[in-house]
C-alpha cells in the first residue's frame, strides 16, 4: 500500500479503487496512458489527493481546504511518490512499460 506521512505526523494511505480512480480521471480530464506515463500537470495530481483520500479526511475532520494549507512542499513531494507508487501497485504491467520512470510537469 502506497503512504505518505505529513509533516505534522500524519500517515495518509493512498489506495486505487475504481470509483477514485474514475473520479481523478474524471476531474483532471485524463485518460489512463497519461495517467501511467504521468503526463500530467503537478497541481492536478496535488488537486486529487482529496479525492483519493476523501474517507480519511472526513474521518479526520479535515476539510480539503485545510488540507491544502497544512501541506509543504516536502509533504506534495511525499505524497507525489505515494501517488506514483498507488498507480504501479495498481497497473504493474502497464507501470514496467514505463521503466525509466515517471514524470510530472511543473505548473
Amino acid at each position: 500500500m502506497a503512504t505518505f506521512t505529513d509533516s505534522k505526523g500524519r500517515e495518509w494511505d493512498l489506495v486505487f479503487t475504481v470509483p477514485k480512480f474514475i473520479k481523478v480521471c474524471r476531474k483532471l480530464k485524463l485518460k489512463l496512458n497519461q495517467l501511467l506515463s504521468m503526463d500530467v500537470e503537478l497541481a492536478d495530481l496535488v488537486e486529487s489527493l482529496p479525492l483519493i483520500l476523501e474517507k480519511q479526511l472526513k474521518e479526520r475532520g479535515i476539510p480539503a481546504t485545510q488540507f491544502f494549507e497544512e501541506l509543504s512542499g516536502d509533504d506534495v513531494t511525499a505524497a507525489m511518490q505515494a501517488f506514483m507508487e498507488m498507480v504501479a501497485e495498481a497497473f504493474p504491467e502497464a507501470s514496467k512499460e514505463n521503466q525509466g520512470g515517471p514524470f510530472v510537469h511543473g505548473s
